[in-house]
């Protein structure tokens, strides 16, 4: 115990023991000044008189006998319940009584008759070993190839689309608007024009994403668009939307498979692809608005030739092979282009323009709507779309 704990509380500590034997009344035992002040030496492990013990203590007596806990408090672990002693032959208890019900068993062995013995402290029990150091972090190999890990809660068989398609997935497009057209309403297309019109005027310098995977393995990308692009007549394919009438007001499934571009002087928007599996389609079309059922295009303003820019919204499939490359395209005989001025038909100026909610398409911060084309001092509004690659999955 180390008694300089107490000097701080009370410079002189005293004990009373009251005590009462079963075969008669007995004295009360007279109440011990302890000496609390520090010793030279570390304080050993202490073996306390009955008379000097703080209290609660054990008195050896001829008979059990209850021991009531005196107001001195104390840092020894002793029993509070009674303990058997022997009192005809004064010294060191042999035998601990039963272990009081709320106390712990102390290790402390009384005797009545001899002096406070103050010799040196033991030295105690060992202290705890040292924590364990845990186990060994794995080494990785000296020469393996890396493996990227999917993300997880991909299904079994899908790909991350940003790994797969990185340029696709975001992809911006536009039909550049470089200068004045033939009205208000339009403007001349940045284009790769053929002087004798062989090709025809092809706009937009072709773009060409390719993709990534395992070149012997097919996946089928889904991809939604959302943008606002002008009619154009397409034949000879399947319009994904029928006969459905064009909304001139909200969204439209423009998506168109297979065919050919009839000639006529609007734009067109093609995705070709390019080493794609055999027997899957590989042209598509994103701004069918009518189901053209002609070769031979007329010029009537409410079908496939309606002046008019209008807003897609929808998601398609498309089947590629590791590797495939993506020809995206415009194509026009003129090189003008309708710009993004509003719902109108047959108006020759550009009072407003749209906009496109993109919400789920996470576009990048900078980007603002509408797209704006910043030429000698003039401010044009293309045709444009946006695309998110939605999902990629292994074809089965």
């Amino acid at each position: 115990m180390n008694h300089s704990k107490y000097l701080g509380l009370a410079g002189v500590a005293l004990v009373t023991v009251w005590a009462c034997g079963d075969q008669g009344e007995q004295n009360a035992i007279e109440p011990v000044v302890t000496d609390t002040t520090p010793s030279s030496t570390a304080p050993g492990p202490i073996t306390t008189d009955s008379t000097t013990t703080p209290n609660p203590t054990v008195v050896q007596s001829s008979s059990p006998m209850p021991i009531t806990p005196g107001p001195n408090p104390t840092t020894t672990n002793v029993g509070v319940g009674p303990q058997a002693t022997d009192t005809t032959n004064p010294g060191p208890a042999t035998t601990p009584g039963p272990t009081g019900t709320t106390g712990t068993p102390a290790p402390t062995t009384t005797d009545t008759s001899g002096p406070v013995d103050t010799g040196p402290q033991g030295a105690g029990g060992a202290p705890p070993g040292p924590e364990g150091a845990g186990g060994t972090p794995p080494v990785p190999g000296a020469g393996g190839t890396a493996v990227v890990p999917e993300p997880v809660g991909l299904p079994d068989g899908f790909v991350d689309p940003g790994v797969f398609a990185p340029d696709l997935d975001g992809f911006y497009w536009e039909g550049t608007c470089v200068g004045n057209g033939g009205d208000p309403r339009q403007c001349a297309l940045a284009n790769d024009f053929d002087p004798n019109n062989i090709g025809g005027c092809k706009v937009n310098l072709p773009k060409e994403i390719t993709v990534h995977g395992d070149a012997a393995t097919k996946y089928v990308m889904e991809i939604e668009v959302r943008g606002l692009l002008g009619s154009r007549c397409y034949y000879g394919g399947v319009r994904r939307a029928g006969d459905k009438p064009a909304d001139l007001n909200g969204p439209n499934d423009g998506f168109y498979i297979g065919g050919t571009v009839p000639d006529n002087w609007w734009n067109s928007y093609e995705i070709h692809v390019m080493g794609g599996p055999q027997g899957e389609p590989d042209t598509f079309y994103l701004n069918a608005y009518y189901d053209n059922k002609s070769p031979s295009i007329t010029f009537d303003k409410t079908t496939c030739t309606r002046e008019e820019i209008l807003e897609v919204n929808y998601k398609f499939e498309i089947a590629v092979m590791g590797n495939s490359t993506l020809l995206f395209q415009i194509n026009d005989q003129n090189c003008q282009a309708i710009m993004n001025c509003g719902n109108y038909n047959d108006v020759k100026e550009c009072p407003t323009y749209r906009t496109v909610d993109l919400v789920g398409m996470d576009p990048p911060a900078t980007f603002e709507q509408p797209p704006i084309n910043a030429v000698g001092g003039n401010n044009y509004y293309p045709q444009w779309a946006y695309f998110d690659v939605k999902s990629v999955r292994e074809a089965e």
